[in-house]
Order: structure tokens, then sequence, then C-alpha cells
């Protein structure tokens, strides 16, 4: 009898299945090295505020406590507890909030006049210094910049070094820079450097510090940005939309992250307003870059680079950081302490953990961290023996799941054929699953249920014997 062994490559559903290493479904999992790992449930951390989420941010202030505001489309909140406050009713709204840190200041910008939070009081104001109205922000290095500013939709503005609510242009470095070409600006992104993402370019803003000119302004690429909601940042690294497909930059080139793996499969199953109100972020933690749209939730591995699916309503998604936990409130989130799945000395209990947070079907703000999910793994179809039918008696699945693992073998005497499906046993005492499929061509799916108990899967070992030659 001869043996093969199947490792789990990456998910490529672009590309043909045979012949390939590549994955036709990775859904319910997260790659990882070697293979890849399951995908927690949503855990509750906060209950919905009224109106539909649109649009948070995490912060720690100078103290280390964390603050987590949050708007609908009337109205801001921070959240307390498990509940939420009501800070603010603006009196206009032209799209999404977008948030940005400054000292003990989040700046709070929706369309309308400029908001600012105090971090350390959670009072609200309007920013002084009078800014214009804005649409996007961010923090470039000591200075806050506004985009889309006084309805016009292709204007960034900043203010004066080191002060957020200095905004006399020519005073003290503020200014503005109409953006002669590129179209809308889509998205701003802040740190040593800033990118302007627009419509049909991407541009690096860079301070210089020139009294006439502080900030100078180079196109990277002319493959701009296609919706807002798909801009993450994680460091100098920042990932966005366009219409080719997933990109990548680091503010000097711009890599297609996705071309001839997964880009067609995505663009190909949404419509431009679903990819308008996808939400996008990252967990910096698993180094996951995550946008989620319609049903789905889209999850890049940028080290590995390679992307997994998993399916779940979420309404909005946005980084935070944790709260630290006593032991009553780690038994009110998780309901039962033997329910958290790690050491009670883990990182993540304590405040100012970075911490993926997401808005699911309900408005409930949450994390997932529970159980896991149902996961699903289909390889590609292989020829295991050249030329001739394989019958596969055993299969030895390359997981520690000890139960609630199916395996399911589709078997073909053509590619082109129909393909015959052959359930395998329960997993035995020798972590074995016995099958008979009998063809030339074989696809393994690899499940896992809810709720189960694992935490890797790097592929299958397979059993078979030759059959005649055809």
């Amino acid at each position: 009898m001869a043996k093969s062994r199947q490792v789990w490559g990456g998910w490529k559903p672009d590309v043909s299945p045979f012949m390939s290493d590549g994955l036709v479904t990775a859904e319910g999992v997260y790659a990882s090295v070697n293979g890849y790992k399951p995908i927690g449930q949503f855990l509750a951390f906060a209950d919905s505020p009224t109106g539909t989420f649109n649009g948070g941010a995490g912060f720690v202030n100078s103290l280390g406590a964390t603050v987590v505001l949050a708007g609908n489309t009337t109205k801001l909140y921070v959240k307390s507890g498990t509940s939420w406050t009501l800070i603010s009713t603006p009196a206009a709204f032209n799209g999404r909030w977008h948030f940005t840190q400054f000292g003990d200041k989040a700046v709070c910008v929706n369309g309308g006049a400029v908001l600012k939070v105090n971090l350390l009081t959670n009072a609200v104001a309007s920013l002084g210094g009078s800014p214009p109205t804005a649409e996007l922000c961010c923090t470039l290095r000591d200075f806050v910049v506004l985009g889309r500013t006084g309805s016009d939709y292709a204007k960034v503005t900043w203010s004066g070094f080191n002060d957020a609510e200095s905004w006399t242009s020519g005073t003290n470095l503020s200014g503005y820079q109409p953006m002669q070409a590129g179209g809308k600006i889509v998205g701003l992104v802040g740190g040593e450097f800033g990118l302007i993402l627009q419509r049909y370019r991407i541009v690096r803003m860079s301070f210089t510090g020139d009294g006439n000119a502080p900030f100078q302004f180079d196109e990277i690429s002319q493959t701009g940005c296609r919706s807002e909601g798909s801009i993450a940042q994680a460091g100098r690294l920042t990932w966005y939309l366009s219409d080719r497909g997933f990109c990548e930059t680091d503010g000097v080139t711009v890599t297609q992250v996705g071309n001839e793996l997964f880009n067609r499969t995505f663009l190909a199953s949404y419509s431009d307003g679903e990819i308008q109100a996808m939400w996008a972020t990252t967990d910096p933690i698993r180094s996951l870059v995550i946008w989620a749209i319609g049903n789905k939730l889209w999850i890049y591995n940028w080290d590995l680079q390679r992307m997994t699916t998993a399916t779940m309503t979420v309404t909005g998604l946005m980084p935070a950081f944790s709260d630290g936990l006593t032991l009553d409130g780690l038994d009110a989130v998780y309901t039962n302490l033997d329910n958290i799945g790690f050491s009670l000395d883990d990182d993540r209990l304590k405040g100012g953990y970075p911490k993926l947070t997401v808005v699911n079907g309900s408005g409930a703000f949450g994390t997932l961290e529970s159980t896991s999910m149902a996961a699903t793994i289909t390889g590609p179809i292989v020829e295991y023996i050249d030329g001739r039918e394989g019958r596969i008696r055993y299969l030895h699945p390359i997981c520690d799941a000890t139960s609630g693992i199916s395996i399911t073998v589709n078997s073909l005497a053509t590619l082109g054929a129909t393909p015959v499906a052959s359930a395998a046993s329960a997993l035995n005492a020798r972590g074995d699953m016995h099958v008979r499929s009998r063809g030339r061509y074989h696809q393994i799916t690899q499940q896992i249920a809810a709720g189960t108990t694992w935490s890797y899967s790097e592929g299958v070992d397979v059993d078979l014997e030759a059959g005649g030659a055809r």
C-alpha cells in the first residue's frame, strides 16, 4: 500500500484546482506557519448603542486607561463597562466617523464640525482653532491632518506644529494642499509619513520642515483606492482595495497581494455598493488584516501572504484595546471562567492589549475569542499515482482535534466527470479514518465542527493502493 502526504497550501480560488497546491476552500480558519488555526466565534463584551454602527476606535490615554468611542449616524458614544454613554449629538453628518489620537485628545470627524474628546475625562467639545469641516483625519508626526475639508473632496488641511488646535494657514506651519490630480480623497493614513489614498492614485505626504512648504507630496502609485472601508493600517504597512484587487504599501512601493490567487474571486463576488459598505481593520498580534463584506470575513496573514474566509454577519470592524478585567469582570464576559480558553495571566486580560473588535449583526461589540467556528478545508484535485487509478483506504488527518472532525473524498474518473463522494469513518484510537474511494483523481475536504477544541491543521496522510492503468 502506498502512502502520500498532502500538506495544505494557500487558498487560491483563482487557480485551477488540478496541478496546484492551492486550497479550494479555507473557511473558518486563519493561516499560520505550516497550516491553519481556528477562528473563535463571537464573544460579546458590550451591548449595542442605539442606531446603526457608523465607525469607532479605541485609544490608550497617558494614564494607561483604555477609551473606546463609537458612533452611529446621529450620535457619538463612549463605552462604559458593557454599555455606552452618549456624549455628543452633532448637527451635521456626511459619512462614517473617523478618529485619530493626538496626545490625550481623540479628534473625531464625520463631515461636520470637528470634535475632540478628552481621553482623561471623556468630555467632548468642538476642536479649537476653527478647523474646517472634514470627513477624514489622521495624525502625521506632530500634526493633525484632515481630509475632504471644507466640502472639497480633494483637499487636505493640516494643523500647526505640535498643536491640534492651531488652524490658521501660514502660522506655525499650518496649511493646506488641494490635490490637483487623482480624484476624490478616499482615505488618510498617518504615522511617520502620511498616505493620501485617492480614487486614482496614492500619494505619500512627507514632512520637510520648510516653513514655506512643510510637506512634500509624491505620487507612489497610479493604482488608487476603490473603497474607503477597505483601508487598514499596521505600523508602516497599509492595505486597501483597488480596481485590480487587494494592495499593500509601505509608503514607497505598492504590491498587488492577491494577483492570480484570490482577487478575481473577490471582485466577482460583490457589487460596487457592497464594496463601498465594507469594513477593514487589523489584528496586529496575529499579523492579520480582516475585511468584512456581506456575511463574509476575508482574513489575510501579511507575514505568510495567505488569505482565508469565515462566514459571519458583521456590521462593522474597528481597532481597539482591552480593558483590564477583574475575576468578577471575567465571569460576566465569559459566563464561566472555564470558558476562557487561556491562562488568567494572559496579556489579553490586561488593559491596553490590542484587540480586534467586531460589531455583529445585532449591533453588539465583541471579539472572536469564544470556542472555535466551524471549519472547512478543501484541497486541490490530486492524481496520487501517475496514469493509474488510486484506491484510498485510510486517511490520517494531521490535526490535533480528537473529535468533531470529518473527511469526505470526491473521486473522479476524469477531470470533467461528476465526482463521487465517499465519507470517511470516525477517527479511531490510532488517529486513522477508514474510507473507500476509487478514482484516478481525488479531492479531500476536511471539516471540523463548531466548538471543537483544536489548535492546528496541517494536512492529511493518505494510504492507497494502485488500481489498473487507464
